[in-house]
């Protein structure tokens, strides 16, 4: 049986701010896409206009941390916002992973505005089906 991996959005508030605030800038999560198959879990995340030295990965055994910060363009002094629909300031997004999850392994491109973190399965915790005999 496959392990379901469960995504937590952590709003990651800053001092001073309303975390439930609609104008925290801490507040926006790039929308993401998760693949297992047998051998690996691919984790896509929709980053657009992040610099790659603002991207952090942090593993710790069962869980995958992904963080960043987009900052916002320099204008010139006078520009006037006439609509603002994008997001700018740091996000945290964090995984649960199954046990078999190899850190050593975990490999993360950033290309064309998508971050691919690739987490490889280890083969020495596999997932099996234990049949319960009778005493």
């Amino acid at each position: 049986m496959a392990s379901r991996i469960r995504t937590h959005l952590i709003l990651h508030a800053l001092p001073g701010l309303d975390s439930a605030s609609p104008w925290n800038a801490s507040a926006w999560q790039p929308r993401v896409d998760v693949y297992e198959m047998t051998e690996q879990i691919t984790i896509l995340v929709e980053a657009p206009g992040l610099q790659i030295d603002n991207l952090t990965l942090q593993f710790e055994p069962g869980e995958l941390l992904v963080a960043g910060i987009r900052t916002q363009p320099q204008l010139p002094e006078s520009a006037r916002a006439a609509l603002v629909e994008m997001h700018y300031g740091p996000f945290r997004r964090r995984f649960a992973l199954p046990a078999n999850a190899d850190g050593d392994g975990i490999e993360a491109t950033y290309d064309a505005g998508i971050l691919q973190i690739t987490v490889p399965r280890s083969a020495k915790n596999p997932a099996r089906e234990i049949k319960v005999q009778t005493a």
